[in-house]
């Protein structure tokens, strides 16, 4: 029967939940969930910023002003997280004016 190191497999545990926390610590940093200060309504301009990793939450269905759907007869509609979406930022020249520029 072979014997089992028990500092070794200590170890290597002690490794697999430093690397667990680790990744766990990236991922929050890498994907910071938005907080919501806004709820968005219908009509509403926004813009995506898509992530494939970690769907949760809310969300919304896009409808694009600059795609179009396969035979171009319409835009293209798609479903997003409110982590991927993010108001308009107002236009430069608009805010140029507004502070006298």
């Amino acid at each position: 029967m072979a014997r089992i190191n028990v500092s070794e497999m200590n170890s290597e545990q002690l490794h697999l939940s430093r690397m667990a926390m680790l990744s766990e610590s990236i991922k929050s940093i890498a994907f910071k969930k938005q907080q919501i200060t806004k709820e968005y309504e219908k009509g509403d301009e926004v813009e995506v910023a898509s992530q494939e990793l970690d769907f949760i939450g809310s969300y919304y269905r896009i409808k694009y002003k600059t795609l179009l759907t396969n035979d171009e007869s319409e835009p293209l509609e798609d479903v997003f997280s409110a982590a991927e979406i993010r108001p308009v930022p107002p236009h430069q020249h608009e805010t140029m004016s507004e502070n006298g520029f």
